[in-house]
Parts: structure tokens; C-alpha cells; sequence
């Protein structure tokens, strides 16, 4: 049997807000898979659930139920409120340009088909993200009232910018330069838990003449169907501009990836919509979310 709480880095005794802000944590980090997540859900916050699940286990790894000494309990509290507090301050320091240079080079990557690159900038992605979904300003946070911020609930954060957003990002090894631009939706929709309040983003790159991917601001997993193509997850998404009709549209995902990048047959379309157009609207399918609806303001694209 799994052991969620061992998965989740907390103690059978966790208290429900506790378990709320593991999976909270887990979902952000992307450390559990979505079947996980959602077992954590189903058999550690429901009360009935959760106690059959705890005797169970109890009975399959008894080991993990002994009781720690006091002086491990303070250790193991004095390490993890270290590390939350170091992990606040690094991510403190991130901006939404280095999430939209880190996107940049990930679509670059994906339409190069260089795997390594691939895999290196998702996790720099992963870290550049993080702090978008919370409180940044230091004032701010000296003044919370709530010691324990849910992390997913603070996107509508000024750093996600709803209008263009351009940067320049180098290879220095290969001697040249991706400018890309990024915007963030207008609305957000409050998904269920663990994600909240969530604003979708996108990012053209190669100033106008590469890929388009679209991202959430609580690394939301976007649900595909069962179609695959040059083995990546199909999803079919919604968009309309200004007052023209809706057309429906292919976008991969890779399987370990919560970054939707938009087929290159139709990148140059929509591109082209984006420069005559002043507003878009585009539908996306989210797990466990159903269809959710996201609206920008696209006017006055440079490029």
C-alpha cells in the first residue's frame, strides 16, 4: 500500500490544515502524480476515509506509527522551518521576466527537438514559477495575519502581468538571442483544490516568428484526451478573437509537462490574430476542472 503521508513528508497525527498544505505544496512542486494527489484527497480529508486508510497502514508498516523522541521532534521542526524560511527568501528574489525567458527557451527547445533542453529548463521553470504564486513584496508579508498563506490563492499578484511583457534571453553557447512576449489573462478561476484562484499565461517567442504555450499561474495539470502525436498528449482548446467565430485548435503536452505548446501548423495564425486583434478569449480543459474560460487583452502587440 502507498503511504501517503510519508509521501507527503507529514506524520499520520497531521492535522487536517496540515494535510491541505502538503497537498497544497505537493501540487505546486509537482512532486506527486495526479492519481496521488487525488488518493490524498479522497482517503486523507475525508474523515471516514482517512482512518481506514491510517489502520490499514498501520497494519502493512508498522514501523512508520512508532512515535519519534522529543528531541527528534524538535529537530525535524527546527530543519523544516529552515527550510521554508530559505525557500521563502529565494523565491522572494524571482520575477515573472525570468518565468517568461525560461518559457522562451522551453518552447525553443520543444520545436528544436533538443530533449536535453527540454528537461533542463523545465525545472529552472519550475522554480522561476514558484514565487508568482505568492506574496513577494516583504512589507506585505510581515503584515499577513495568516501565518500559513495558501500559496495558490495569491495569483492575482501584480507580477502577472495582463498586459505585454517583452524579454531578451541568450545562448551564449551558441551565440544567439530569443526575444519573447508574455501576457496573463485579465480573469482568474478558482479551481478546486489544491490549485485556488488561477490565471492562465501565454508566450510567443522568437519575436513573433516562433511557437506559442500557454501555462497557468498554480502549474494547473491541463487534462488531454486519448490522442497522441510524435508521442505527446494531444488537448484541443477553444480560442476566438474579438468578435469572430471560435475555432477549436490542436496543442501538445508532454506527458511530464504542465505547459501547453500550440502545433506549429496553426502558430503562424494565430500569431497573425494576435498582431490585428484587441481581445482574445481561449478555453482550456483542466483536470478535475472541466472547461475554464480566460480572457486578454491583447491590444497594442509590438511585433
Amino acid at each position: 500500500m502507498i503511504n501517503l503521508y510519508e509521501k507527503l513528508g507529514i506524520l499520520p497525527t497531521a492535522t487536517t490544515h496540515e494535510i491541505q498544505n502538503a497537498i497544497r505544496k505537493a501540487a505546486s512542486s509537482q512532486s506527486l502524480t495526479l492519481q496521488e494527489l487525488q488518493k490524498c484527497k479522497e482517503w486523507l480529508l475525508n474523515p471516514e476515509m482517512r482512518e481506514r486508510y491510517t489502520v490499514k497502514l498501520k497494519i502493512e508498516q508498522p514501523d512508520f506509527f512508532v512515535q519519534p523522541t522529543e528531541s527528534q521532534k524538535k529537530e525535524s521542526k527546527g530543519k523544516n522551518k529552515q527550510q521554508s524560511h530559505e525557500s521563502d527568501e529565494k523565491s522572494n528574489q524571482k520575477l515573472w521576466h525570468i518565468a517568461l525567458v525560461g518559457f522562451s527557451c522551453f518552447v525553443i527547445g520543444w520545436f528544436a527537438g533538443r530533449e536535453y533542453l527540454k528537461y533542463e529548463i523545465k525545472g529552472a521553470m519550475q522554480e522561476a514559477f514558484a514565487p508568482l504564486t505568492e506574496k513577494k513584496e516583504q512589507p506585505v508579508k510581515k503584515n499577513e495575519s495568516n501565518p500559513t498563506p495558501k500559496k495558490s490563492n495569491a495569483v492575482s499578484d501584480s507580477k502577472w502581468p495582463t498586459t505585454w511583457n517583452y524579454t531578451t534571453s541568450n545562448d551564449e553557447m551558441r551565440g544567439t538571442s530569443n526575444e519573447s512576449a508574455g501576457i496573463s489573462s485579465l480573469n482568474e478561476e478558482n479551481l478546486e483544490f489544491p490549485y485556488g484562484r488561477t490565471r492562465l499565461a501565454f508566450v510567443i517567442s522568437n519575436k513573433g516568428q516562433g511557437g506559442v504555450g500557454f501555462f497557468t499561474s498554480t502549474n494547473a495539470q491541463f487534462k488531454c484526451n486519448d490522442e497522441f502525436k510524435n508521442g505527446h498528449a494531444v488537448c484541443k482548446i477553444a480560442v476566438k478573437f474579438d468578435n469572430n467565430p471560435i475555432e477549436y485548435i490542436d496543442v501538445i503536452k508532454k506527458m511530464d509537462s504542465d505547459i501547453l505548446v500550440m502545433d506549429d501548423s496553426y502558430s503562424a495564425t494565430f500569431i497573425n490574430n494576435v498582431r490585428s486583434a484587441k481581445k482574445l478569449m481561449v478555453e482550456v480543459p483542466i483536470f478535475q476542472n472541466g472547461s475554464k474560460q480566460f480572457s486578454f487583452d491583447i491590444n497594442g502587440f509590438k511585433w
